[in-house]
């Protein structure tokens, strides 16, 4: 078993015993099954990421989020009751479910990539880069975008408000020093 990267147009064994590729275009679908194989990867991190998103919201706000909210004027929206406790926990259990079955074909898909980079073909491996590259172009901004919104964060413009964040947050001891989040990233 070779120990290098070889930049080949044949390949055995690629993720199955009965996957070879001895001509070119074979060779490319493998390659061109790698680079989507490395996007669907990204994407499903996104959608996990998503998920997790939805599933947590507010049980006080699920009602304007999720229901026919909507559909009432918007001062009178915050006065509706939202939805019973146990719709939410329905809700949950079924997004609970939901993401296990997404973080397991996320799971297999990165075995997969794994496999691919494990035959070391350079050509395989510049695919999944690529692949995985164009994957977080496309939806990695938009995963990160939503996996630090929170709920509380955002104003009803829709605008980043690090002064509300600091409010909503948890109880802080008196004698801490508060400060906005931004300060963490000064360089």
């Amino acid at each position: 078993m070779q120990m290098s990267f070889e930049f080949s147009d044949e390949i055995e064994n690629f993720i199955f015993k009965t996957w070879t590729a001895h001509n070119t275009a074979a060779f490319a679908g493998v390659c061109i099954f790698s680079a989507i194989l490395a996007i669907l990867t990204e994407f499903l991190s996104f959608v996990k990421v998503y998920m997790l998103k939805k599933a947590n919201v507010n049980p006080l706000v699920f009602g304007l989020v999720e229901g026919d909210a909507q559909n009432h004027p918007e001062l009178v929206r915050p006065l509706l009751i939202p939805p019973s406790m146990t719709d939410f926990r329905n809700r949950k259990i079924r997004f609970h479910i939901a993401q296990s079955f997404l973080h397991i074909i996320h799971l297999v898909s990165g075995y997969f990539l794994m496999l691919a980079i494990m035959t070391y073909n350079g050509w395989v491996a510049i695919a999944i880069v690529v692949g995985a590259a164009i994957g977080y172009f496309i939806f990695g901004a938009v995963r990160d975008t939503l996996a630090f919104k929170t709920d509380a964060s955002f104003g009803n413009s829709g605008e980043f408000s690090s002064q509300e964040a600091i409010q909503s947050s948890p109880a802080t001891p008196p004698n801490e020093e508060t400060h906005s989040p931004e300060q963490n990233y000064r360089i």
